[in-house]
């Protein structure tokens, strides 16, 4: 390849990299902004502020919760059953957390350690390490139903090892539809 076609892809790399960067510096600073009034009045309070827009709003949070919002699934499932109901809630967050669980995934498969370089040294990463190495992959279904690790901690380590494409899908697929059923319902049943 010659020079000036390795220049242009590296400036090409550099121009997504830039506006990838300006997207999620501006998307941090909404997001500390619904995060500081969630901290101060509840998740409840931010959906019930925005009333028409609640649906919407619950779909963003679900969806950065495993990306960028330290919030356990937890907290947001049940706290949208208690302001849309449980079928909305469900299937709303559902929807979300997987699209960010998959979007989280695939940003590591591709930018890897250049991202998530602080991340893979974490405590909590080297707690994933351990449980991957003694029960294997599958132990992801199990952290994806418990919330013993957050869902980031779990879509980083997912992405740095060789786990297949397909099989990661197919478990965050399957255990996000339970964990989101439960934790929608979980307010109705008790």
């Amino acid at each position: 390849m010659s020079d000036n076609k390795i220049g242009k892809r590296w400036l090409k790399i550099g121009i997504w990299l830039i506006v990838l960067t300006a997207l999620l510096l501006l998307l941090r600073s909404a997001l500390a902004e619904v995060m500081a009034l969630g901290r101060e009045y509840g998740f409840e309070y931010v959906l019930e502020m925005y009333e028409e827009q609640a649906v919407l709003a619950f779909f963003t949070i679900c969806f950065l919760q495993p990306i960028a919002i330290p919030v356990p699934e937890a907290v947001t499932i049940v706290a949208g059953s208690a302001v849309l109901g449980a079928p909305i809630a469900f299937m709303t967050g559902y929807c979300g957390t997987v699209l960010g669980i998959l979007t989280m995934f695939f940003l590591t498969k591709i930018f890897g350690y250049y991202l998530f370089a602080q991340q893979a040294n974490s405590p909590r990463m080297a707690q994933y390490s351990r449980y991957v190495d003694k029960y294997g992959h599958w132990v992801l279904m199990v952290l994806f139903i418990v919330p013993i690790l957050p869902d980031e901690i779990i879509c980083v380590g997912a992405g740095l090892s060789d786990m297949a494409v397909k099989k990661y899908v197919l478990m965050a697929v399957i255990c996000k539809a339970v964990s989101s059923f439960i934790l929608a319902y979980s307010i109705t049943i008790f």
